[in-house]
C-alpha cells in the first residue's frame, strides 16, 4: 500500500503542476516508427570438420588465419550466419584444455603464444557469425598428441566399449557416471574459456559394440561390453532383458544430455550469457505412420515418421531424441535430414514434414540438416543425383514449414567447391539453388530463452560513404538496412551485417559517397531478437539530467534534455515522460495500445510534453517537476520525439535518471549544491543500495561508502590534493614520515603536523571526522584515542606530555586501509584479528558516497529479489546466510536495515 501511494502522489503533483505543459495524446494520430513486416528470422549454418579435411594441420600462426579467412570470406559470400566447428572429434581437443589432449591436426599448436581457437571465435563473430562449438560426446579415436590426461576416463582402458569384431569403433562407456561427470566437465572448460554462441553435439551416442543394437536373435545388445556395467548401475531394470537394457542405454544419455543441459543453463544465469546447446541427431527418430498429436500440454505423440530407415530411438545409437526436446533440455535440435526428396525409405518430405509436426508446440528451435554432400556419393542418392534442382526443392519446401528456423549444409568443402566452379553434381545443385542464398538472414529467435528486446542504437551517422553508430549493451550484432526511400526493414534491405566488438563507435562502409540512400540500424540481442530501428538523421536524447532548483511553489526537478539536428523538418516535438525504466519497444506498443485513451507503461500514466522552442543548435529540455521527497528515488525515463506529416519518430535512446542519482553523481563530481545536498539528506536515512563489498560479499548498506579500499582511495586523493603529492598506494613508514612533517616542537602537541592540517582543514574537517570518531569507537590502544582527541582539539589532550607524534593513530588509520597491523614501534589497532571492525564502519560513514555501477536504489521496506552471486564466487557456491537465516538466490527479501548477506558454500 505504501508503494502505491508514492505513485498517487507522485502524478498528483505533477499532474497539477506540469497541466498546462502536457497534451494529451490521441492514439488515432500516432503512427510508430516500427513497420509490420515479415523479418524471416532463419539459421543458415554449414559444419566444418577436420575430418573430411576442411581444417589444415596446423603449420603457423599466419596459415592458418589465411586459410579460416579464407574460410569465413566463402561463408561471407552466401550470407551464412552460423559456423558450426568441429572442436572435439575423438575426445580429443582443437583447443586448450587440461581435460582432453590436442588433437593430431593442433598438434604443433603452443597455446601460449597463439590459440587458434580463440581467434576463430573472434573473427567469425565480428563477421557477424555465430560460432557454435561442435563436440563427438562418447567417441574415442587415436588422433590426439602427447597422453592422455588423467583426468580423461579414456586414461582407464576400464572406461572404453570397443567392438570386438572393429576396435575402431570406440566410445567412452555411457553408462559409467565418471564419464558423463566428464564430458559436463569438458562442455563447462570450453564455455569458461571461450566466447562461443552454442555448444553442439552431432549424432555419435552409443555405438554398434557387436550386436549392432539388436534386442533378440542368437547376438542381442545384452552380449555386448558394456553388460557387467549394466549390472551394476542397473538398479530399477531387469539385467536379463535386452529391451530393459536398451531403455537404460536411453536413459544414460538422457541423463548425460540433461546435465549438460543443466550446467549451461547454470552457467547462463550465473554469468549473464545466453549459450545455446542444440543436437543434432540422424533425421529418423522412429519409423512409423507419421501421424503428430498432441496431449493436452502440447506435447507430441506420435509412432514417428513415415520412413523406413535406421532410427536414433533404437538401432545402435539409443537416443531418445523427442524425449530432449519435450522435456526443454535443447535451445535447438538439428536433424540430419539428408535424404532426397524421393527416397524410398526416408524422403525428405515424410523426415522433416514430421519433424516440423513435432515442434509445433514446444519451446525449440528446429533446423534441417542438408546432405549437400550425397550429391557427391558413388551410391544410390536419388534426387541428389538424378535432379539437379534437388537441393532447390528441398529449401523452398522448407520455407513451406512454418516451424522450421533454418538450415545447415553438410560440409563446408561442397559449398566451397561451388565457391571455386569446381565441376561437380554438389557445385551444381548449389548453382541451381544460389538465388535462394542472395539476402542477407537475421539469426532465428530462440524460442527458450525469456526474449531480450534492444532499444535502438544511438549517434547514428552517414558521412562521406561511411555509416557510424555507438554500440549498444547488451547486442550480439547489428543489421544494416538501406533504401531510397522510406525504409520498411524488410529482409531485402538488409545490405550488411556489423558484428562484435569492444569499440565504443562502430563503422560500416557504405560507399555511397553521394548519400542517395535512407539508412538503419537494429541491433540483434544475444537471444536473437531484433531491436528498435534508428535511422539516419534521427532525434536524441542527451545522455544525463539536472536537477532544477526548488521554488514556493513546487517541490524539486529534474531537466531532460534532447537534440534534433537541424536537417530534421518536424511540425512538433517534445518528450515522452515514463515512471520507471522502460525500452523504447515497450513504449511505441503502449502508444500503439492504449488503455481507456491514455498510454500506460509500467502501470503508470505516460505524459506527453510538446516543447515550443528548440535552441539554435538543435537542443530542447523539459523540466519535471513537483516531485516529493518520497518520489527521489524513482527513476524516470523520458524519450524524444518528433512529428513530420502525421507521422511520430521517437528518439533510440532514453535519459533515465532519478533525483537522488543526479545528486549523488553531483556529490562525487564535488560539484555539489545546497540543492543536491538537502536531496541526499532527505532520503539518506531510508534508502538503501545493495553491492559488493571489501570482503566478496552482498551487503545492504546505506547510500555512503563502507568499502575500505574505496575509502582508501578517496582519502589518498584528498590528502595528494592538499599537500601535492602523487601517491596511489600508501606505504607505512613514509605515510607516517609525511604526517608529522610540520608539528610543532614539543613531545606534548600534534599541532601544526600534517596529519593534523588534513583534519581541521576546511574542505576535510567535516568530510573526515568520521573516520575519527570510528576509530574512536574500536579503540584498545588508548594511545589512539588520545591522539584522536588531540586532533579534534587544539593538538593536545589533557595532561598528557607526550603524544607520540601520533604514531599510534597514524599507523591506525593505515591499518584500517589494508587489514593490516603494521606498528611503528608502539601499539596500533588490529584490522587483521579484528575483521569485525569493519562490520560498523556504516554506523560511522556518511561523507563519501557511493560510486555506483547502477543507481538502483531500494526503499526500507521494499521487498526485493536476492540476486545471483558473482561469476567469480560462483562456485561451489550453497547459499546466502542472513543473519541465522538461509536464502537462495532470487528468494524474495524485505529491506529494513544495513544487512551483512554472507556467502556460503558446499
Amino acid at each position: 500500500m505504501k508503494i502505491k501511494k508514492t505513485i498517487i502522489i507522485i502524478l498528483v503533483c505533477l499532474t497539477t503542476i506540469l497541466l498546462s505543459g502536457f497534451t494529451k495524446p490521441n492514439s488515432n494520430d500516432i503512427k510508430s516508427f516500427e513497420f509490420e513486416f515479415e523479418t524471416n528470422q532463419k539459421l543458415r549454418a554449414v559444419w566444418v570438420t577436420p575430418i573430411v579435411g576442411e581444417v589444415s594441420t596446423f603449420t603457423t600462426e599466419t596459415a592458418f588465419k589465411n586459410e579460416m579467412n579464407q574460410m569465413l570470406d566463402i561463408l561471407e559470400h552466401y550470407k551464412i550466419n552460423a559456423l558450426i566447428f568441429h572442436v572435439r572429434t575423438h575426445n580429443n581437443a582443437l583447443y586448450d584444455s587440461e581435460l582432453n589432449p590436442k588433437a593430431t591436426v593442433f598438434g604443433s599448436v603452443n597455446f601460449n603464444n597463439f590459440d587458434p581457437l580463440l581467434w576463430l571465435v573472434n573473427e567469425t563473430q565480428s563477421r557477424g557469425i555465430e560460432f557454435h562449438a561442435w563436440l563427438n560426446p562418447y567417441r574415442v579415436g587415436t588422433n590426439y598428441v602427447g597422453t592422455m590426461p588423467a583426468e580423461n576416463p579414456a586414461s582407464n582402458a576400464s572406461n572404453i566399449l570397443s567392438n570386438p569384431s572393429n576396435s575402431a569403433l570406440k566410445i567412452l562407456n555411457p553408462g559409467e557416471p565418471v564419464v558423463r561427470d566428464f564430458i559436463v566437465d569438458t562442455v563447462i572448460e570450453i564455455i569458461e574459456k571461450y566466447p562461443v554462441d552454442a555448444i553442439h553435439f552431432d549424432d555419435y551416442f552409443y555405438t554398434n559394440l557387436g550386436a549392432n543394437g539388436a534386442l533378440s536373435g542368437a547376438t542381442t545388445i545384452l552380449d555386448e561390453p558394456d553388460q557387467q556395467t549394466y549390472v551394476t548401475y542397473g538398479s530399477g531394470f531387469n539385467t536379463t532383458s535386452a529391451t530393459d537394457k536398451a531403455n537404460w542405454r536411453r536413459h544414460q544419455v538422457n541423463t548425460m544430455v540433461q546435465a549438460v543441459s543443466n550446467a549451461i543453463k547454470n552457467y547462463n544465469q550465473l554469468n549473464g550469457k545466453h549459450i545455446q546447446f542444440g543436437i543434432s541427431p540422424t533425421g529418423i527418430y522412429k519409423n512409423g505412420n507419421g501421424v503428430v498429436t498432441y496431449d493436452e500440454f502440447g506435447k507430441p505423440v506420435t509412432t514417428g515418421s513415415l520412413t523406413t530407415g535406421q532410427t536414433h530411438y533404437s538401432s545402435y545409437l539409443f537416443s531418445d531424441s523427442l524425449h530432449w526436446i519435450k522435456e526443454g533440455w535443447l535451445d535447438y535440435i538439428a536433424p540430419q535430414s539428408y535424404w532426397a526428396t524421393n527416397h524410398s525409405a526416408a524422403s525428405y518430405y515424410n523426415v522433416m514434414g514430421w519433424w516440423e509436426k513435432v515442434v509445433k508446440y514446444l519451446d525449440v528451435n528446429l533446423y534441417s540438416g542438408i546432405g549437400l554432400y550425397m550429391a557427391d556419393e558413388s551410391t544410390n542418392t536419388f534426387n541428389w543425383k538424378d535432379d539437379m534442382l534437388e537441393m532447390r526443392t528441398q529449401l523452398e519446401y522448407l520455407e513451406t514449414l512454418n516451424d522450421v528456423d533454418g538450415l545447415s549444409v553438410y560440409s563446408y568443402k561442397y559449398i566451397r567447391n561451388h565457391y571455386n566452379n569446381q565441376n561437380s553434381t554438389s557445385a551444381n545443385q548449389m548453382e541451381n539453388a544460389a538465388h535462394l542464398w542472395q539476402d542477407y538472414l537475421v539469426l532465428p529467435p530462440l524460442k527458450s530463452m525469456e526474449p531480450i528486446l534492444l532499444d535502438g542504437v544511438s549517434n547514428i551517422l552517414h558521412e562521406n560513404g561511411v555509416l557510424t553508430f555507438d554500440r549498444l549493451d547488451g547486442a550480439k550484432q547489428y543489421y544494416i538496412y538501406r533504401s531510397q526511400t522510406s525504409l520498411t526493414y524488410s529482409q531485402s534491405e538488409i545490405v550488411g551485417v556489423v558484428g562484435r566488438s569492444n569499440d565504443l563507435s562502430l563503422s560500416y562502409n557504405t560507399g555511397d559517397i553521394q548519400n542517395q540512400y535512407v539508412y538503419g540500424i537494429r541491433a540483434l540481442s544475444y537471444t536473437n531478437h531484433l531491436g528498435s530501428t534508428t535511422v539516419t538523421n534521427d532525434i536524441s536524447m542527451i545522455e544525463g539530467a539536472s536537477i532544477r532548483l526548488a521554488t514556493e511553489s513546487s517541490g524539486q526537478g529534474l531537466r531532460f534534455y534532447a537534440n534534433k539536428p537541424q536537417s530534421v523538418l518536424s511540425d512538433t516535438h517534445g518528450f515522452y515522460i515514463v515512471y520507471g525504466e522502460t525500452t523504447r519497444q515497450d513504449l511505441l506498443d503502449a502508444i500503439n495500445n492504449p488503455i481507456n485513451n491514455e498510454i500506460i507503461v509500467n502501470q503508470k500514466k505516460v505524459f506527453k510534453v510538446e516543447v515550443p522552442d528548440v535552441e539554435v543548435d538543435g537542443t530542447y529540455s523539459v523540466v519535471i517537476t513537483g516531485i516529493p521527497s518520497i518520489g527521489y528515488t524513482q527513476k524516470i525515463s523520458v524519450y524524444a520525439y518528433y512529428t513530420n506529416n502525421q507521422q511520430t519518430y521517437i528518439s533510440s535512446n532514453a535519459s533515465i535518471r532519478s533525483l537522488l542519482e543526479v545528486a549523488v553523481r553531483m556529490e562525487n563530481l564535488d560539484q555539489g549544491v545546497t540543492q543536491s545536498k538537502d536531496i541526499i539528506n532527505e532520503v539518506k536515512d531510508s534508502t538503501k543500495h545493495i553491492v559488493r563489498n571489501a570482503f566478496n560479499a552482498y551487503e545492504i548498506t546505506g547510500i555512503f561508502e563502507t568499502n575500505h579500499n574505496l575509502i582508501k582511495a578517496e582519502f589518498i586523493k584528498d590528502w595528494n590534493t592538499l599537500f601535492q603529492t602523487n601517491w596511489t598506494e600508501l606505504n607505512a613508514q613514509d605515510f607516517y614520515n609525511h604526517a608529522i612533517v610540520g608539528k610543532l616542537s614539543g613531545a606534548e602537541t600534534l599541532a601544526g603536523s600534517r596529519l593534523y592540517q588534513f583534519f581541521n582543514h576546511t574542505n576535510y574537517q567535516l568530510k573526515w571526522a568520521w573516520l575519527l570518531d570510528y576509530l574512536l569507537s574500536i579503540d584498545g590502544t588508548v594511545w589512539t584515542s588520545r591522539q584522536i582527541e588531540a586532533i579534534k582539539l587544539d593538538g593536545t589532550f589533557e595532561s598528557y606530555t607526550n603524544l607520540y607524534s601520533g604514531n599510534h593513530l597514524i599507523y591506525s588509520i593505515y591499518n584500517f586501509f589494508y587489514e593490516s597491523h603494521v606498528v611503528g614501534g608502539y601499539t596500533a589497532i588490529n584490522f587483521v584479528t579484528n575483521k569485525q571492525f569493519y562490520d560498523t564502519v556504516v554506523n560511522f560513514s556518511n561523507s563519501i558516497y557511493l560510486k555506483l555501477d547502477n543507481y538502483d536504489f531500494l526503499s526500507v521496506g521494499q521487498s526485493i529479489k536476492l540476486p545471483n552471486p558473482p561469476a567469480d564466487l560462483s562456485a561451489n557456491f550453497s547459499h546466502y546466510l542472513i543473519g541465522s537465516t538461509t536464502y537462495y538466490p532470487w528468494d524474495n527479501y524485505v529491506v529494513t536495515s544495513n544487512t551483512k548477506i554472507k556467502f556460503m558454500y558446499q
